[in-house]
């Protein structure tokens, strides 16, 4: 037990550590690279991850459940895992090339794609070996060397930058860092569990590949819906309209992975544990869920309308001014985004996972067709936003359609209180809005605290909430490890 707890306290730590630096790459590379710059990289990146997705071919959860199950298997895994791995790289590297030339890149424009996606093939071989070394439970150890890796990517991404190699020299820095990755875990699971054993490798790396190809398809379309509009505005706005985009879109999706995340986390075994053997509890955890998640979504939603043009000037600079009409826009998508992230559950407890692929399907068709429409006929970087946050409002009509009869839009009788306290606090502070970073700090301390004081004032929550939440924050990091290891 203290291995266990060791080793999730450690991966929780560089987790978090990996999301800072990630976060705050992104911010250098948008002062640094200017917004055309900022917006070409955004372009490179989405058409790269939209397809990133397919490599492996989602065998890695069943590689590791065969290992962990009988190590004796390991080699044989070893040499299906390297296979699969190097196989898929190379279609994803063909499938990006042939969208390039699809769109109409240009030749430069097609060199850093190529730069970009031949990172799935200098990964291959990592991403390989991790399979192995989780089947041996070595999670710490991949998550180090990766961490390592990934400073050592930033450290040369901003000696690439400046030393005026640009986004090229991102994506050389980025094919530098999974090249010295791949090296290093490779030889060590080489050195730990032998060499991989090619023989009869395709076939087993066939079968593994049959069951594993409808795990990621969901996944394929969630990143479709969610990045073909970066790749339709650089086609029709240019890349400085996309830099503007992509700078407002990475500040939204930040509250997802600090807040939203792990309360879905936290709660999913209790709703799951319950669906079944005790309906009334589910409802009830269920309904406090959704107060949660309303009680978070209406700060956030006011604090980026309100203070758009601080937050802008402060993460990205005057360069960037701008972008704060489409983060206004873009705040719209935070409500529906978090309700269908909860919802979207029930589906799992009812083992009907399809209802997922479908409205991924249905949400990637719609953000495609409604921005290929509104792009061609208004040419407006805001109605690309618009269709982000209707695009999320369809699918949440959608499900709560489909899953009326389970009632999803329920808050315990509080939401009319909810929503008030948020009005009180916010809509005067739209009205007094300013672009002064004094602004921002006063909106977030004072806004956030009269926030909170009229939900107490209100008595939004009574002791046996307060006491469910505190024991749901102690359990977040260690609930947190568990859905990352699967």
């Amino acid at each position: 037990m203290n291995s266990i707890t060791k080793n999730a306290v450690g991966l929780f730590m560089i987790q978090m550590v990996v999301k800072v630096l990630s976060t705050l790459w992104t911010f250098y590379l948008a002062r640094r690279l200017g917004v055309a710059g900022y917006g070409l990289w955004a372009n490179i990146l989405a058409l790269t991850a939209i397809f990133g997705v397919l490599q492996g071919f989602g065998i890695l959860s069943l590689v590791v459940k065969d290992v962990s199950q009988d190590n004796k298997k390991s080699r044989e895994y070893f040499g299906a895992s390297l296979t699969i791995y190097c196989v898929s790289s190379a279609v994803c590297f063909l499938l990006v090339i042939i969208s390039g030339l699809v769109l109409k890149y240009p030749s430069e424009k097609m060199i850093l794609l190529a730069l970009a996606a031949g990172t799935y093939l200098v990964y291959a071989p990592a991403l390989a070996s991790q399979s192995i070394l989780y089947g041996h439970e070595k999670f710490l150890y991949f998550n180090i060397a990766s961490t390592c890796a990934t400073v050592l990517y930033i450290a040369l991404g901003i000696s690439a930058v400046e030393l005026g190699w640009g986004v090229k020299g991102v994506f050389m820095a980025l094919c530098a860092q999974y090249a010295v990755l791949s090296v290093f875990l490779f030889r060590s699971a080489v050195k730990r569990y032998g060499s991989p054993i090619l023989e009869g490798a395709t076939q087993l790396g066939v079968r593994l590949a049959k069951f594993g190809i409808p795990l990621v398809l969901s996944s394929v379309l969630v990143e479709l819906m969610l990045r073909s509009d970066r790749i339709l505005i650089e086609k029709y706005l240019g890349e400085t309209s996309l830099g503007l985009y992509h700078a407002a879109f990475n500040l939204i999706f930040l509250p997802r992975e600090a807040f939203l995340i792990p309360l879905v986390t936290v709660i999913y075994n209790r709703l799951c544990a319950t669906y079944i053997h005790d309906r009334a509890e589910f409802v009830r955890v269920f309904h406090k869920a959704n107060s949660i998640l309303l009680i978070l979504i209406i700060p956030m939603t006011g604090i980026f309308i309100c203070c758009a043009d601080p937050l802008i000037r402060f993460f990205y600079g005057a360069k960037f001014i701008g972008a704060e009409k489409i983060l206004r826009l873009l705040a719209g998508i935070i409500a529906p985004l978090f309700f269908v992230s909860l919802w979207q559950n029930i589906y799992i407890m009812q083992n009907r996972t399809h209802r997922i692929l479908m409205i991924s399907l249905i949400g990637a068709a719609c953000n495609i067709l409604l921005n290929l429409i509104f792009l061609s006929h208004f040419g407006s970087i805001e109605s690309s936003a618009a269709v982000a946050v209707a695009t999320q409002f369809i699918l949440l009509f959608v499900i709560l359609w489909d899953l009326r009869k389970e009632h999803p839009f329920h808050f315990n009788g509080k939401g009319a209180k909810i929503l008030l306290s948020g009005l009180l606090v916010f809509l005067p502070m739209y009205f007094l809005r300013s672009p002064s970073r004094f602004f921002l700090w006063i909106s977030l301390s004072a806004g956030t605290a009269a926030y909170g004081l009229l939900l107490f004032l209100f008595k939004i929550f009574d002791e046996e909430e307060l006491a469910w939440i505190r024991d749901s924050l102690a359990q977040w990091r260690k609930v947190e490890i568990r859905k990352g290891l699967k």
